[in-house]
């Protein structure tokens, strides 16, 4: 049996790093998402906890689901900053869900917002305590593989410039297509016509 070649498993880590990045930015994209559908019931939610003053709440539920969708965003296409934001938002849910959860408290989590199948159906924290744990775990993974990779994620202005670039690149390229190839050698051959009349005169004067 052949034995596979010695960059095989840095493959399967890459894979395995560009997996995580989308699956954490695809999750938190819905959950923002799903909570900006319904920021009053979010909202309701929150106060359940009693952490937050009263004035705080509306304010609290549009930005924080806000904040959720940008950062995964953002870790789709690997921007810097994107995930220190999720691992920032993955640690206070992990200390909020565990303040629920040393209080008693018999609380949603709406995670994913008013129609979240998961609090409906175990009307408790600890699954999405666990399911939390689990995603930093990811993120662990994913600083390490970035660190031994000497992968540097993409600053918005690099970001910005090399997609303008790519589609400067694609006009060119249209625009090029676009020329009529006869009408390139057509060009030509009544320049290298102008030339040799001229020669002719030349030669006759």
């Amino acid at each position: 049996m052949p034995m596979p070649p010695p960059d095989t498993p840095i493959r399967w880590f890459t894979g395995l790093y560009h997996l995580l990045r989308w699956v954490l930015g695809g999750v938190f994209i819905y959950s923002g998402a799903s909570k900006l559908l319904a920021p009053r019931v979010f909202a309701v939610l929150i106060e359940a906890y009693g952490l937050v003053p009263d004035a705080m709440l509306m304010p609290l539920a549009v930005i924080l689901p806000t904040l959720e969708v940008l950062a995964g965003l953002a870790l789709l296409v690997d921007l810097r900053g994107a995930l220190g934001t999720i691992t920032g938002l993955l640690v206070l849910f992990v200390a909020i869900l565990a303040y629920g959860i040393r209080m008693g408290l018999d609380v949603d989590c709406g995670c994913f917002g008013p129609e979240d199948i998961e609090a409906r159906a175990y009307h408790g924290l600890r699954p999405a305590l666990y399911r939390d744990l689990l995603m930093l775990v990811g993120v662990g993974f994913m600083y390490a593989w970035r660190r031994y990779r000497h992968i540097d994620p993409l600053t918005g202005s690099s970001w910005l410039k090399k997609h303008l670039n790519k589609k400067t690149e694609d006009a060119y390229v249209e625009m090029d297509a676009e020329v009529d190839p006869g009408e390139r050698s057509g060009g030509g051959s009544g320049r290298s016509g102008d030339g040799l009349h001229g020669q002719q005169v030349r030669e006759g004067a």
